[in-house]
């Protein structure tokens, strides 16, 4: 999951492939209608690269309690960049 366009990209050229789905959100105010959507729960595993920014935070902590309270087995892992608030 990530914020926005320049984000998603930033991911397929350090992964080197695109054999995974990628979830944008465009923006930190679309976070609860992906929730409410239920995307994130065909998923076994679970990348959040948000921004560095208090935005970027509030929304792994939203993304957080909801899988908490509706996936007990799930993994997760939180990548963030080096340079920057950016990944």
């Amino acid at each position: 999951i990530v914020e926005g366009l320049f984000d998603a990209l930033s991911v397929y050229q350090i992964a080197r492939r695109s054999d995974f789905d990628l979830v944008i959100l465009s923006g930190t105010g679309h976070t609860k209608k992906l929730l409410k959507r239920e995307i994130l729960n065909r998923y076994e595993e679970i990348i959040i690269a948000t921004d560095f920014d208090k935005a970027g935070e509030e929304v792994e902590t939203d993304i957080f309690l909801y899988l908490a309270e509706n996936r007990l087995a799930i993994r997760l892992q939180r990548i963030r960049g080096t340079n920057g608030k950016d990944i």
